[in-house]
């Protein structure tokens, strides 16, 4: 989906863009939207709506699943009315915030699939009504607004506009640490809390006393871990760990981890569900021992050691996401630079790498390729990490806030940029995967991967409107010989496209 920057909508208009009123099932109006470019429509009402889930299930691309550009404009209250056409129902998927309440099968296609009910308590309906607001992305939002209650006047008078963003979501903030506990993980609340308030989130905080040196923050905390189950965890849109130290960089199995085994278990299924992560600056250096986490925050890279605080420079390796399109070329900043057990790159889309040569990273130094802040398409989820933030001005400087800001949103799916984070190595291991399960043919592996292969070696060259048009080639190949009816033609040409619009917006 192409990326576009949007004028302000009203307050009063947010929620029900260009809406008329349809007749109500209930007894109650409803609005009907109608889409912008769809030529073809089916009509699905909020008893029989529902969309196809299968191979994309698992990969579960946030821009396959959660906004296509073909939607247009969406609001939806339930019972819901709402257009789609066919491709559309095979390529989204929304879920509310009880699985087993909404969960059906489609007696069409056999395929597991989700559907409203006018039964629905309101809080299912908020949460679906969330999840076809980041379905309407480009089409409908507001510009991001770095409060001034946490920043100087003349702070906010530098801060620019960046990219749209869907309101009316919430986010889980998590400080707990059981290790070392950073002094920032208030400061860093409080940015997040003010954020939400400036732009359209709710915030709930997880961080309960766990020691004497750890106290917490007992006035904001929940009165309990909200990692209880999946369907708990799906209220909100993303999770973001801010600094969760918990000891266990020994290595040492028997050392108890932030998360334990029931907690983990719903973490995890809250991600595989579509969930949304952010990770900031020591989220790497939490449950070393769990492989699994150190994948979705990026790549296995985890925290290893850091030099003093010192000024360094961040080269901007890709200024399409919503997290860094307000930076342009390099950015200099002081803060405490992790250095990290690998590099992600191979799994991530790297934002901003460290030039070594511009401070002392001393002691497991990684040289040219120290990349600080990426994001992914992490199983069901979208994931966002940044190294910064360890110190206590980050969380009043706007430019670190603005970065906060877009890693949040892009995590929740309420802003999106650049493709939205998908990789070559993504859409390899797609492609690999979809071969395996017998979804298409190995001579469609063979043109396709034939086509990325060179579409990749121009981007490597720096050649990126031509890596864009030979992209054209690959979706060519995909419609050529993948089934145009098939969940896997709509994930992989998704998944081509996105490739496209990144490589289109870096040139």
């Amino acid at each position: 989906m192409l990326h576009r920057r949007l004028p302000e909508v009203p307050q009063d208009s947010q929620d029900e863009p260009n809406a008329a009123v349809d007749p109500a099932v209930d007894g109650k109006e409803h609005p009907r939207v109608v889409p912008l470019t769809s030529p073809h429509l089916s009509y699905v009402d909020g008893q029989s709506f529902f969309a196809h889930l299968s191979t994309a299930q698992r990969h579960n691309s946030p821009s396959l699943w959660k906004k296509r550009e073909e939607i247009g404009r969406l609001a939806m209250e339930f019972p819901a009315f709402t257009v789609f056409t066919d491709q559309e129902l095979s390529k989204v998927a929304f879920r509310g915030s009880n699985g087993r309440s909404l969960r059906v099968n489609n007696s069409i296609t056999g395929f597991p699939a989700w559907r409203c009910r006018p039964g629905d308590t309101e809080d299912m309906r908020s949460a679906m009504k969330r999840y076809i607001s980041k379905a309407a992305l480009g089409i409908l939002g507001t510009a991001f607004v770095v409060p001034a209650l946490v920043i100087t006047p003349a702070q906010a008078e530098s801060v620019p506009d960046q990219a749209a963003m869907v309101q009316n979501y919430d986010v889980l903030v998590v400080g707990k640490t059981t290790g070392f506990r950073h002094s920032s993980i208030d400061e860093a609340t409080t940015a997040i809390m003010a954020l939400g308030e400036a732009n359209g989130f709710s915030v709930d905080v997880w961080d309960p006393p766990t020691s004497s040196r750890n106290q917490g923050q007992p006035d904001r905390t929940l009165p309990s871990t909200p990692f209880t189950s999946a369907a708990d965890l799906a209220k909100y849109e993303t999770v973001v760990f801010v600094s969760t130290v918990d000891g266990t960089n020994n290595l040492d199995p028997a050392k108890p981890t932030l998360l334990d085994a029931a907690e983990l278990s719903a973490f995890q299924g809250y991600i595989r569900s579509g969930g949304g992560f952010a990770g900031i600056h020591a989220a790497t250096d939490s449950m070393h021992t769990v492989p699994w986490y150190s994948q979705l925050t990026g790549g296995g890279a985890r925290f290893i050691s850091h030099p003093e605080q010192q000024n360094a420079v961040q080269i901007i390796e890709d200024a399409t996401h919503p997290s860094t399109e307000h930076l342009a070329g390099t950015w200099t900043r002081f803060d405490e630079w992790y250095n990290f057990t690998q590099s992600p790159r191979e799994s991530v889309r790297v934002l901003t790498n460290l030039d070594e040569t511009t401070y002392n990273a001393r002691g497991n130094a990684m040289g040219s390729d120290h990349p600080l802040s990426w994001c992914q398409n992490f199983e069901s989820a979208r994931s966002w990490y940044t190294g910064g933030g360890h110190t206590e001005a980050s969380y009043v400087d706007p430019t670190f806030l603005k970065h906060l800001l877009g890693g949040i949103a892009w995590s929740a799916g309420a802003a999106s940029g650049g493709g939205d984070c998908v990789t070559w190595s993504e859409v390899e291991s797609i492609t690999e995967d979809l071969l395996a399960e017998g979804e298409i043919s190995s001579k469609a592996v063979t043109q396709l991967t034939k086509q990325l292969d060179n579409a990749q070696a121009l981007a490597e060259a720096g050649q990126h409107a031509d890596s864009a048009e030979k992209l054209n080639a690959a979706a060519a190949q995909v419609g050529a010989h993948v089934d145009r009816d098939s969940a896997a033609h709509n994930l992989l040409l998704g998944k081509v496209r996105d490739l496209q619009t990144w490589q289109s917006e870096l040139e």
